[in-house]
């Protein structure tokens, strides 16, 4: 039994490289799928090139240096767009396999059944979509991987002020990629405030714990941004307003679901035109004044989002109920892709809409409804069984109350998709094993 055991990870992995492999293939061998992933994340790439140039930080639109350093590694190795990519995908694939790694050891550690370990395995390998985003040129897996080390930390580890650190380091790593990172931050300080119930002379190692990774990573970005803009900024980038006006405002209605709601930035751009906010500049406008345009182009947004907001409490109220539950919908979001035309003054017509194609997305949704339902079948019978799953549904209320706030994507939930995995491998493994012994019973 032991030996199997210790196999059934090695297989797993290989399972895994070998889903990722064909992935990789299926992509790059396609014409029109190459030259979408080589555009997908034009900012990324661009920023990259800057950095290599020594052109420094141009933008705060996007998430700080830590995303791009892979991609200014594979262009510092390789000047031809596909083999730095090819080496950009290789890389973003040993990421996953380290992701596949820590759920395996997890479920190890909250579940002694056997078949725990394949069923995680083949929910890996069969999540398209989640594999798809591995080869784009974001920075998906990264925070995939900071998510999934954070609750390999927190389940693993007993509490202790060296896992605090560890608990932080991990939180400060993942604010440097994401702004929506500051949930861990919330749910660290729920840690520390539970665990210094139990011990209350250590709250001295706690408190430094769990600023010190704060105080050399998170602090100084913070006060970087906050010294160009000139005023205090809180989160990693300036897009905050910009996705929350995408969200809950007059256009989106017309596209929510239909296709992603990035689409509608032209028209977003048009309005600051019309309304004379300086926002995309050239670049000889100065890099100082970019900036500083982003960060008066993100309040114009933040602010006609809130007048939006309070215009129509009913229909934001309910848009944003749907769009929480849209953020787990197995079918995947957006639908599809669509040309647009102005359609007056606050909306937009789709026009050309073409659908996903059938059989990824029939996939997807089989595969999304398995993963969502299991893991909310967890939720449902093991909450109350450790302390440790409170931190994780606190964890998923709070992630889902950022998309449902902004807009929900199968982009977005893909980050939290291996600790769907664990949770649903979990949950079905444990009813059918119930089922199965009370049928031997009966019997």
């Amino acid at each position: 039994m032991s030996s199997e055991r210790a196999l059934i990870p090695r297989v797993g992995l290989a399972l895994l490289f070998a889903a990722e492999c064909a992935v990789c293939v299926r992509t790059f061998t396609d014409e029109v799928s190459y030259f979408n992933f080589l555009h997908a994340a034009d900012n990324y790439v661009n920023m990259g090139r800057t950095l290599v140039s020594g052109g420094g930080i141009t933008t705060f639109t996007y998430p700080p240096v830590l995303p791009v350093l892979p991609i200014v590694l594979c262009l510092l190795m390789w000047a031809s767009p596909v083999w730095w990519l090819l080496g950009l995908a290789t890389l973003h694939a040993i990421l996953l396999l380290a992701i596949c790694w820590m759920v395996l050891v997890i479920a190890k550690s909250m579940s002694p059944n056997l078949y725990c370990g394949p069923v995680v395995c083949v929910l890996f390998a069969t999540d398209y979509y989640f594999l798809l985003e591995v080869v784009r040129v974001e920075d998906t897996i990264l925070f995939s991987l900071l998510i999934t080390a954070f609750f390999f930390l927190l389940v693993l580890r007993i509490p202790n002020p060296t896992t605090v650190f560890l608990l932080s380091l991990v939180a400060s790593i993942a604010h440097l990629v994401r702004p929506t990172s500051f949930i861990f931050f919330i749910v660290l300080a729920v840690y520390c405030v539970v665990e210094l119930q139990r011990s209350k002379k250590r709250i001295g190692l706690y408190l430094v714990g769990a600023l010190v990774p704060i105080l050399f990573l998170v602090i100084p970005w913070q006060m970087y941004v906050s010294t160009v803009v000139g005023e205090v900024v809180l989160t990693s980038t300036l897009t905050g307003g910009e996705n929350l006006y995408e969200g809950n405002g007059p256009y989106t209605s017309d596209l929510f679901p239909t296709i992603d709601l990035d689409a509608q930035s032209p028209f977003l751009n048009e309005n600051l035109r019309r309304d004379g906010i300086p926002y995309q500049l050239s670049g000889s406008a100065g890099l100082i004044d970019q900036r500083l345009a982003e960060r008066r182009g993100d309040r114009y947004f933040r602010q006609r989002a809130f007048d939006y907001m309070l215009a129509h409490p009913t229909k934001t109220l309910t848009s944003t109920v749907v769009k929480a539950l849209m953020l787990y919908s197995p079918f995947p979001i957006p639908l599809g892709s669509a040309e647009l035309q102005k359609d007056g003054e606050d909306h937009i017509r789709v026009i050309d809409f073409v659908p996903r194609k059938l059989l990824p997305a029939a996939f997807g949704m089989l595969h999304g409804l398995i993963v969502i339902t299991g893991a909310g079948g967890w939720f449902l019978t093991h909450l109350k069984q450790h302390r440790r799953n409170w931190y994780i549904l606190l964890f998923f209320v709070l992630f889902t109350a950022i998309y449902a706030v902004t807009y929900p994507e199968i982009r977005h939930r893909v980050p939290v998709d291996p600790l769907l995995i664990l949770l649903s491998s979990l949950f079905w493994v444990d009813t059918l094993s119930t089922r199965r012994v009370k049928g031997q019973c009966e019997r």
